[in-house]
């Protein structure tokens, strides 16, 4: 067969490509088509950066959504199916809202795709597409390499890798654990090392959801990493961050980079999305971090019900003081499959199911103690005085010892939040 694997753009209707800093792969569709048999003829399409030649023909068309860009997928897959393609739709979104998703594709691949592709495959090569293909939580020591040679223009990607999957907490908002278990899974140390060596790039970004999580994996992992000489970033929990000497460790295989789920400066807000966890010193971990060349980029999270119009400016300040490197603000997002949209349903305060909106960048609900102006004013205010010219100078002359690529970072957000952050 010919087969498809499409990343959609979320600005595809406004004939926009995404200009993120450091351009990001599908890196569930490298490992997808690492699964598929050779015989068959595959393209891997990130919309993201490239257009869709709707023309060419394809037997199979497999299209993963997150919920952000679920609409242009839906279109992309309408268009295809027009044309006679069989399309399979598969990702977080699709496999929380499984009915809509059928609405628009042959069939739908809920969770994880690895243990159910090969069956996708011969019931696609045989005409015989089921509509619902259930798939399990995968065993990743038998997932394949990502096929990064299908990648175009992969020299301009990051590297990601990923060691782990699942997630241990439960947090309010994220669907990670709904979808990806809350036991922590691991891929061998040497496969990871493989699998870097082969690619030989020396940064590497690690995708999981909290690269510390299983300490005794970690400490393998980061050992191994010592010899490779790379540089790497990755995601941690506040909570993992307590043992020193891991971080230690973590700081000498490499690590130069932490995303941190901070969310909020505020105890009642953590407690309000299942965050309690994170009740502890934030500038001591800070500190700690920058001691052993670790920057720190922040998420911030803005709109729960405990949050009022004075916290975006509270927020900024904390940063300042606090010296974090870098930040990526958000409002709260009540995506399919977590317990806050459960919730907001519920209370009858989801304004808008256009999915294209939730993207953490739009208001999508009835806040609490703000208008929805209000939120979203705060919002851009914080992008704007965080990312103002003078705090960025002060972040680059402070970071250009210890983390010299937070420089276009801080950069790139500076000349991006002068413009719109998102379409209307």
């Amino acid at each position: 067969m010919k087969i498809a694997l499409i990343y959609p753009n979320r600005y595809a209707k406004y004939n926009r490509k995404e200009r993120p800093i450091y351009r990001t792969p599908p890196l569930n569709l490298l490992t997808i088509a690492g699964l598929t048999p050779r015989e068959h003829e595959i393209h891997i399409i990130d919309e993201r950066y490239s257009k869709i030649d709707f023309n060419h023909r394809y037997d199979l068309v497999a299209i993963t959504a997150l919920t952000c860009n679920a609409p242009r997928a839906y279109e992309i897959a309408t268009e295809f199916r027009k044309r006679g393609a069989k399309v399979v739709l598969g990702g977080m979104h699709p496999s929380f809202m499984t009915d809509e998703a059928l609405r628009f594709s042959d069939s739908v691949v809920i969770g994880e795709a690895e243990p159910v592709w090969q069956k996708v495959l011969e019931d696609a090569s045989n005409n015989g597409l089921k509509p619902i293909y259930k798939g399990q939580l995968c065993d990743l020591s038998t997932t394949p390499m990502p096929r990064w040679d299908l990648l175009p223009q992969r020299s301009r990607y990051v590297m990601f890798v990923q060691a782990t999957r699942g997630c241990p907490n439960a947090c309010s908002f994220c669907s990670v654990s709904t979808f990806f278990g809350r036991k922590i899974r691991v891929k061998p140390v040497e496969k990871v090392v493989e699998e870097i060596k082969k690619f030989g790039k020396r940064f590497v970004i690690f995708v999981d959801d909290n690269i510390f999580a299983n300490i005794k994996y970690a400490k393998q992992l980061f050992k191994a990493l010592i010899p490779l000489r790379i540089k790497w970033g990755g995601e941690a929990s506040l909570n993992t961050l307590k043992n020193v000497e891991l971080v230690k460790l973590a700081a000498k295989s490499g690590c130069r980079a932490l995303f941190i789920g901070f969310e909020t400066i505020s105890k009642k807000a953590l407690q309000e999305i299942n965050k309690a966890f994170n009740l502890v010193d934030y500038k001591k971990v800070i500190n700690m971090l920058h001691k052993f060349g670790i920057a720190v980029i922040a998420s911030m999270m803005f709109g729960m019900d405990a949050d009022d119009k004075h916290v975006f400016q509270r927020t900024v300040n904390f940063l300042d003081r606090a010296q974090v490197d870098a930040a990526i603000f958000s409002i709260l997002t009540p995506l399919p499959g977590t317990r806050l949209f459960d919730k907001l349903q519920r209370e009858n305060r989801i304004t808008t199911y256009d999915w294209s909106k939730y993207d953490a960048l739009h208001v999508v609900y009835k806040p609490k103690n703000m208008t929805p102006k209000e939120l979203m004013d705060g919002l851009n205010y914080a992008y704007k005085a965080f990312y103002s010219p003078l705090r960025v100078l002060r972040r680059i002359i402070r970071s250009i010892k210890y983390c010299p690529f937070m420089i276009p970072v801080n950069i790139g957000y500076m000349i991006g939040v002068r413009r719109k952050l998102t379409p209307d």
